[in-house]
């Protein structure tokens, strides 16, 4: 054996220690050392594969040394090192105690390897002897790591559709002949929707290139995986005034009131007379900031939001104490508390083009065969509702009138082929036909709603979900598995609940509030998830996912697990597809159990939908 320094006859040795004994690896096979990084655990792996790990983008698997040698775990401290190696082109992260040196020995040291009979013989090659009494156990890394042909080959995901079937439409596998889809999002107040089956994707808000003397309602042209789409406003072609000048009327609006309200305060308090609303959960402008910190998405005017909300319910603290107990340096206080709110005030007029920038959404249209996308001011949630509970209507621009939860929410469904623009860009624009598209901003991303288990986040791709409810009350059917809770009616539909920490091996949890019912189906067959909460909907670019790392599937069958996603700050997610949770077998069982349950059940007709976003 040659050293990489040349020499002949010798051997260089990463030496590490596991439980106070010393082991190590020919230096060829580590390609690098570094600190233990935060491990995502994966489900149903066997106990010495930790997780995965983030290495400065890319997504590897880490194992634990001392499991796969048969020794008792270990708490990772900072002396714990992740051994950087390869096999077939795959690399992996080795967990151990800690790496001593780099030894160089002669071949003259090595002795045969002792025998651990099992499972575990052959993972030491060689034992080397370089003196002093030390005995170093030098492991076989191909028998380390078993070898990745024995990857099952179903396992797995499609990474370009996420185990979506592309042989069938997404309407036959989210929508039923009883009840329609509806992806809803805001204009203003109001409340609308388009049937999902129409829509491509949703993408966050980025200036579009701007089209020469193009109409008011096109906003420009984006680029979306190499295709060159328009962008229209929906607002203008409803007739609507810019979100950004409606909501900073509003905020002009509410910090008038406030300065009126100032003004009664400062009159009472001059004259000794009868001070002005003191419940802040009464007056107008408690109720607004109340209200837009819970339904405001954009992190910029929640920041601000929440600052004038914590003022704002302190000076109505401090205004009751003024006129009960009237404590001196009360008022000082009061008037510094009130040039803040009125500083918070300009600052959020001011950034409210960012603000709304923020919460802006483009959802991806296909009309008559044709692309498009459409500005809405914030998409809110995916609702599966009664074909009954859909109002046809002759009004313009309107399909139907959703009417919900019992007529209280009403939800106007547009007509997308009355609504959008059907003329080719260069019959828009004068100068569309010499359009310069190279500038112009691409859009590659996937859309996922995310959930926790426990600590770790995971995944669905939007278009597998059905919708997202809050648990109901649960019929129990005996002789089904651990990790069938029951069954459950949907609108009259009976349908299994799941809960997916049984499902993946993880420990019992009791329900809270935060608790959810993800819906999914697979085939004709929908399923309620368990999950401990849903987190958000969020977007992906398709560089920062990933196939499962080869290892893992090489272990398991984890057709279950189709990609991994890496955050911006490094965490990861892991993106399940609905279609492989359950084995083929699983889902026969399922659809018997719904077959023999199908009276009997609570009702969830009369939950509302949440919404995604909680």
């Amino acid at each position: 054996m040659v050293s990489q320094s040349g020499q002949s006859g010798v051997c260089q040795l990463v030496v590490f220690r596991l439980k106070g004994e010393e082991f190590a690896l020919d230096i060829a096979s580590v390609r690098e050392i570094v600190r233990a990084q935060r491990l995502t655990p994966v489900p149903l792996t066997p106990p010495f594969i930790l997780g995965l790990t983030n290495l400065r983008g890319q997504i590897i698997p880490v194992v634990d040394v001392r499991l796969r040698l048969g020794l008792e775990a270990s708490a990772i401290d900072d002396r714990s090192r992740l051994l950087v190696v390869e096999l077939e082109g795959h690399p992996s992260g080795l967990l151990v105690d800690e790496v001593r040196e780099v030894l160089t020995v002669g071949e003259e040291t090595f002795a045969p390897p002792p025998s651990l009979g099992g499972d575990l013989e052959g993972l030491v090659a060689r034992v080397a002897k370089p003196g002093g009494g030390r005995m170093i156990q030098v492991l076989d890394l191909n028998r380390l790591l078993p070898s990745l042909e024995e990857r099952p080959e179903t396992a797995g995901g499609s990474l370009g559709s996420f185990g979506v079937d592309q042989s069938e439409s997404s309407g036959n596998a989210i929508a039923t002949e009883e009840e329609r889809r509806l992806l809803s999002f805001f204009l203003g107040a109001e409340e609308y929707a388009f049937e999902i089956d129409h829509i491509q994707e949703i993408i966050r808000f980025e200036p579009p290139q701007e089209v020469p003397e193009a109409p008011a309602y096109l906003r420009g042209i984006i680029s979306l995986r190499g295709t060159v789409l328009p962008v229209y406003d929906l607002r203008k072609l409803l007739g609507l005034p810019p979100l950004v000048d409606e909501k900073r009327q509003k905020v002009a609006h509410l910090r008038q009131i406030f300065e009126n309200w100032l003004k009664e305060l400062t009159r009472a308090m001059a004259s000794g007379g009868d001070p002005p609303v003191l419940d802040p959960e009464r007056c107008l402008l408690g109720q607004w900031l109340k209200g837009e910190l819970e339904k405001c998405r954009s992190e910029t005017e929640l920041e601000i939001v929440h600052q004038l909300h914590l003022r704002h319910r302190y000076l109505h603290s401090l205004v009751r104490a003024y006129f009960t107990a009237a404590p001196d340096d009360v008022a000082d206080e009061i008037y510094l508390l009130t040039a803040q709110m009125k500083d918070l005030f300009r600052r959020l007029e001011a950034k409210m083009d960012k603000a709304v920038a923020e919460e802006e959404r483009i959802i991806i249209l296909n009309v008559s065969g044709t692309l498009a996308g459409v500005l809405v001011d914030q998409v809110q949630e995916v609702l599966a509702v009664p074909v009954e509970a859909l109002e046809r209507t002759e009004l313009e621009d309107l399909k139907a009138i959703a009417r919900i939860d019992q007529g209280r929410r009403i939800v106007f469904v547009l007509d997308k082929e009355a609504v959008v623009p059907t003329e080719p860009l260069e019959d828009l624009a004068e100068g569309g036909e010499n359009m310069n598209t190279s500038e112009v901003v691409e859009f590659d991303e996937e859309q996922l709603v995310t959930f926790f288990l426990d600590d770790e986040e995971y995944a669905f791709p939007i278009v597998q979900i059905q919708e997202i409810n809050r648990p109901g009350e649960i019929s129990r059917v005996p002789k089904t598995p651990a990790y069938v809770e029951g069954v459950t009616n949907l609108r009259g539909e009976v349908i299994p609940v799941i809960d997916l920490r049984k499902r993946f091996g993880l420990p019992p949890r009791s329900w809270d509030d935060r608790t959810r019912l993800i819906i999914i189906q697979f085939g004709e067959q929908k399923v309620g998830l368990v999950v401990d909460r849903v987190n958000e909907v969020t977007r992906i670019p398709r560089q920062r996912i990933s196939p499962p790392p080869a290892l893992l599937l090489s272990q398991v069958d984890l057709r279950f697990v189709s990609a991994v996603a890496q955050r911006e700050g490094g965490g990861l997610i892991i993106i399940l597809d609905v279609n492989q949770i359950f084995s083929s077998e699983e889902q026969k069982e399922l659809k018997e159990m719904v077959l023999s349950e199908e009276e009997g059940v609570t009702t969830l007709d009369e939950r509302p939908r949440l919404k995604i976003a909680e």
